[in-house]
């Protein structure tokens, strides 16, 4: 009898073995290729979340204690700016951006903008103020990014108008700015 003193692997083996070895390198980067995309997408998403949050976090800052609010268009809001009243100013501008004006007493100064734009860029697609009820403004921020709409709103309680009985908000559509007093 003879025995086969040849040792290896045979045409049809080594197939075999290429084959699954394709399918195993395959279906690891497939595996990788989609967790690094959901990686990316979570990323997008928790940076407009935050960023958002960020803007009604400062706005609940500036408003929750204020004395006196009312809500006012654009125009009459920066035509107001620029006369030096002793208000202070919440904007939602067309550009994506959140502005906030703070008067200052100062001569020289007039106004120190703290702008909120930095945080938004250009995702903002629609946003307003809108009064809930005689003590209560609520907030609405929407940003887009990648076709997917996040929207974010708040109701910030005004403190002083409850307590005090001081002037409440007027009734009016929803606006794109605040004017108030600390």
């Amino acid at each position: 009898m003879r025995h086969s003193r040849t040792k290896g692997l045979t045409l049809i083996e080594l197939i075999v073995v290429i084959a699954i070895l394709s399918i195993v390198v395959t279906a690891v980067f497939s595996f990788f290729n989609f967790e690094q995309k959901m990686f990316f997408k979570t990323t997008d998403r928790f940076d407009v979340q935050s960023d958002t949050r960020l803007i009604l976090l400062k706005a609940t800052k500036e408003l929750r204690n204020c004395s006196e609010l009312e809500l006012i268009e654009i125009d009459k809001a920066l035509d107001e700016i620029d006369v030096n009243t002793a208000y202070n100013y919440a904007i939602i501008s067309g550009d994506g951006s959140v502005k906030f004006y703070e008067y200052t007493t100062t001569p020289s100064i007039g106004y120190v903008t703290s702008s909120s734009g930095s945080y938004v860029d250009d995702t903002l697609t629609s946003s307003y103020f809108s009064r809930v009820n005689g003590s209560t403004l609520k907030l609405s921020i929407s940003q887009t990014l990648n076709n997917e709409t996040y929207s974010l709103e708040s109701e910030i309680l005004l403190n002083n108008l409850t307590i005090s009985g001081a002037s409440q908000i007027p009734v009016t559509d929803d606006q794109l700015a605040v004017k108030y007093l600390k």
